[in-house]
């Protein structure tokens, strides 16, 4: 699992209080908590002044619309493996989502990225509402 700072719209974050909850080093992966093929999701750098604004302003961004917003740190290694996210209904497993890399170096122009994945169910699952999901890097 990739450790998560979960900001919730309804907590009504200010652009302080939302920069005080992204890392102080290294890179960061600001995202909404639903979305498809990485849409809305940006990497960032945590000591370039430039950077962590493009973050503070994406995250509130989203904040604004009602979305919950993800907040994780950069692992390379989703970057060469991909990910796995679950996904589930009312706290029972319904899938697994294998998802290629995406995220490009936050220096590199933007590019649209393709983005490969492949659904497996749980047998075991059911249908219902309440729709969560979460991340951990592929073992491929």
């Amino acid at each position: 699992m990739i450790p998560t700072m979960w900001l919730e719209p309804e907590a009504g974050y200010s652009k302080h209080q939302v920069h005080t909850r992204f890392p102080a080093h290294g890179d960061f992966v600001v995202k909404p908590a639903v979305s498809s093929g990485g849409r809305g999701t940006g990497r960032y750098t945590a000591t370039d002044a430039a950077s962590r604004s493009s973050a503070i302003n994406d995250a509130m961004h989203h904040l604004r619309r009602g979305r919950t917003v993800m907040v994780q740190r950069y692992l390379e290694e989703v970057d060469r493996k991909g990910e796995v996210s679950l996904v589930y209904f009312n706290g029972v497993l319904s899938h697994a989502v294998e998802k290629a890399p995406m995220l490009h170096p936050p220096s590199s122009p933007p590019t649209r990225s393709t983005r490969r994945s492949s659904l497996r169910a749980n047998p075991a699952s059911r249908s219902g509402s309440g729709v969560s999901g979460c991340a951990r890097p592929s073992t491929r």
